[in-house]
């Protein structure tokens, strides 16, 4: 007969299991739990608070006085203070295992994703954490564990920096101070183009040339908007009457006028060889430029009010147009009905910007009644995050290197933001401007900004910085910083900023011509000057240089003023390496001396150059002669007066 057993003795028997035990939940992972305490911001002080105490118990020894102990939670674990990043980081090395080395990966917002828990009912077991349970070296003195010790040791991201005052001021007389317009556009080429009253004008950023493109006051008409081709060799200008003109910059030379709008146009967009215009008819026309203009017009329709805002996607799949009807569109390349509306916006939509970073994200402002910029994700239609600014949106870009966004605004604080996306961190704060900052363009390396307000005045920040990728290549071989070539038959180089003292060490530790080793059994002499040193042949075959044919000199300017001269020489570039190799008999001479020669060979327009540097450089000598007590706050000088071109035509 079976036997049945008590309670007695399943309790006290220890070693039997069923084989169908399931438990209700799994061991928890508290790494990624503590991690969530950030999310959830009532209890984010509680909770870390907490932890900290219960550290500070664990590391207290001998009855000493801990002095993390008087650490607030709000003081340590602060996301603007570091020393509370790295003691976040620490607690979880020490409690929880995390095995953190780095602080850097920390410092930024990231996502927190659960891991996918298994399903598998019939297996169980106790999730173990290597670096938690990890063994402690009897040999080391410190406290921590190797890991907390590497992180310790990690160095620390340096600190940004963003000017607050504009490096340049130009001024810009008739800035229309109307928040439907866009007056002022930069080009892929270094070009910005600003619509002043009814002329346009093009100011080169390498140069600092004003040159005036156009001038509608004779058909009694005014810029409403400027916008330039992805390429930069076009330009379309939008009027107060309703009409697109395009302009071949190079040949200054208008190729079209494009009609079809009954008011004016206040926004343009180009993608690829089509045209988008926006305006106050309601109306969206898109016109390939290349043919007729009436072949290839499709008009959308869809707004109620004044269309003042027109953005491409990077892929150039989609139109966002915002208007003063308070909605906000997305179309397709293929349709005239918008396949997106967005209606949470309380005023007028002019700023939008897709961003380069994120596929389908698209980023939009309100006007004085919502002041509000709103996130959308394209993809799905769902809105996303959305961030008070206090004051009128006038205008969004993105940068072209990390994920951030500038934006500037109007009533009340005439302010220009960068913030940074996904955490909508502030970054920083710039003003400047008296008037509503209605206007805003980025140069085409994406490290620099330029604002334009009511003031009449068009305002240049340094707000981003480059990429890794922009950076000079180093070369072995390159002893100088700067390589400009100036002339068609002359490669004149300019070393700035030479510092004798590093020029003396470089030349010490390369060694011409060689001594020979004890292993060469026939010392080799050379007898032409491009065989010299096998060693530097070597090394120009391995940066792939090429001869530059057909160079009669070279002169290199030193500090002392002399030049030292080639004549006739042999010279080899790699653009990619940054390195210049030139093989020949020099001989020193002053620059006093060289200058006949050179001017002889110029033709007019190098001398019109040259007068302009000449100018720049004087304005420059007597700056620095100036002596003015050093402001951190001092806003520089006008240099530049678009009205003196207008001024200059008319005589």
């Amino acid at each position: 007969p079976l036997r049945s057993h008590g309670l007695d003795s399943v309790v006290n028997s220890a070693e039997r299991y069923s084989d169908r035990y399931t438990p209700i939940r799994e061991s928890p992972n508290w790494d990624i739990r503590f991690t969530m305490i950030q999310v959830c911001l009532p209890f984010l002080h509680i909770s870390t608070n907490v932890i900290i105490r219960v550290f500070c118990v664990l590391t207290q020894k001998d009855g000493s006085k801990s002095v993390s102990a008087k650490k607030t939670a709000k003081e340590s674990i602060s996301e603007s203070n570091k020393d509370g990043i790295a003691y976040q980081c620490l607690l979880k090395n020490e409690l929880l295992g995390a095995g953190i080395e780095d602080m850097k990966e920390h410092t930024e917002e990231r996502k927190i994703f659960l891991p996918l828990e298994s399903k598998n009912l019939f297996r169980y077991r106790v999730r173990e954490s290597d670096s938690l349970n990890e063994p402690t070296s009897p040999y080391s003195l410190s406290p921590v564990s190797s890991k907390s010790q590497k992180l310790l040791r990690s160095p620390r991201k340096t600190a940004r920096k963003i000017s607050k005052i504009p490096f340049k001021v130009l001024d810009a007389p008739e800035l229309q101070d109307d928040f439907y317009l866009n007056l002022v556009d930069w080009s892929t080429t270094n070009i910005l183009s600003v619509g002043l009253g009814t002329c346009v004008y093009l100011w080169s950023a390498c140069t600092s040339q004003v040159t005036r493109l156009c001038d509608l006051s004779a058909d009694g008409d005014s810029v409403t908007s400027v916008s330039w081709a992805e390429r930069g060799h076009l330009v379309a200008v939008g009027t107060h009457r309703g009409l697109v003109q395009v302009w071949d910059v190079a040949a200054n030379k208008r190729l079209t006028t494009l009609e079809g709008h009954t008011a004016r146009v206040g926004a343009l967009a180009w993608n690829s060889d089509t045209l988008s215009s926006g305006s106050r008819d309601r109306h969206i026309l898109q016109r390939d430029v290349r043919g007729p203009p009436h072949q290839s017009e499709r008009r959308l329709v869809g707004h109620r009010q004044e269309v003042c805002g027109l953005k491409w996607s990077p892929d150039n799949q989609h139109l966002a147009s915002g208007g003063n009807d308070n909605r906000l569109f997305v179309w397709n390349s293929s349709s005239t009905t918008p396949v997106q509306t967005y209606t949470e916006h309380l005023a007028a939509v002019k700023a939008i910007a897709w961003s380069p970073h994120h596929h389908g994200l698209l980023a939009s402002g309100g006007g004085t009644a919502d002041r509000c910029i709103r996130f959308w994700n394209t993809l799905t239609g769902q809105p996303m995050q959305c961030v008070d600014t206090g004051s009128q949106v006038c205008n969004l870009s993105w940068s072209k290197h990390a994920s951030e966004l500038v934006s500037t605004h109007g009533y009340s604080q005439n302010q220009i933001l960068v913030w940074k996306y996904p955490s909508l961190v502030q970054v920083a704060k710039l003003t400047g401007h008296s008037y509503r900052v209605l206007y805003l363009a980025m140069s085409p390396d994406g490290e620099s900004i330029v604002t334009g307000a009511g003031d009449e005045t068009l305002r240049f920040w340094n707000v981003f910085s480059k990429t890794r990728s922009q950076k000079e290549a180093k070369s072995a071989l390159n002893l100088f910083s700067i390589v400009d070539v100036v002339f068609e038959s002359h490669l004149w180089v300019v070393y700035k900023a030479m510092n004798a003292e590093k020029l003396n060490k470089l030349s010490s530790q390369v060694r011409i011509g060689g001594k020979g080793t004890a292993r060469r059994k026939k010392k080799v002499v050379h007898r032409t000057a491009t065989t010299d040193d096998k060693k530097l042949q070597n090394s120009l075959k391995k940066l792939t240089v090429n001869p530059i044919p057909g160079i009669e000199e070279v002169n290199m300017i030193k500090d002392d003023g002399t030049v030292i001269h080639f004549n006739n020489p042999k010279v080899q570039a790699s653009l990619a390496a940054n390195t210049f190799a030139i093989t020949g008999q020099a001989e020193s001479k002053r620059i006093a001396d060289m200058v006949p020669g050179i001017l002889s060979q110029l033709r007019a327009e190098n001398f019109s150059h040259l007068k302009q540097l000449a100018n720049v450089q004087s304005v420059g000598t007597d700056l620095a002669n100036t002596t003015i007590e050093e402001d951190d706050d001092e806003v520089p000088d006008l240099v530049e007066n678009f009205d003196e071109v207008a001024k200059a035509d008319t005589n």
